[in-house]
């Protein structure tokens, strides 16, 4: 399991969970006291078009300082 606070210029943090499995994510969704209908299974692809950017647009992405 990987569990990530990830900081992109642009949108929000948010939290990552990766695993071996969908079932391996949710079990730890579940102890972390999160519900599935409080979760997405998204790419930062995706995450940037929900906040209504293209990342095929964004020529220059780098964190701001106070964010490294």
């Amino acid at each position: 399991m990987e569990i990530d606070i990830d900081s992109w210029p642009f949108i929000p943090d948010y939290l990552e969970i990766e695993g071996k499995s969908e079932d391996a994510v949710y079990n730890i969704v579940s102890k972390l006291g999160f519900n599935l209908d409080q979760i997405v299974t998204k790419d930062v692809e995706k995450v940037y078009l929900d906040y209504g950017y293209n990342l095929n647009e964004i020529y220059d992405l780098k964190l701001e300082d106070n964010r490294r």
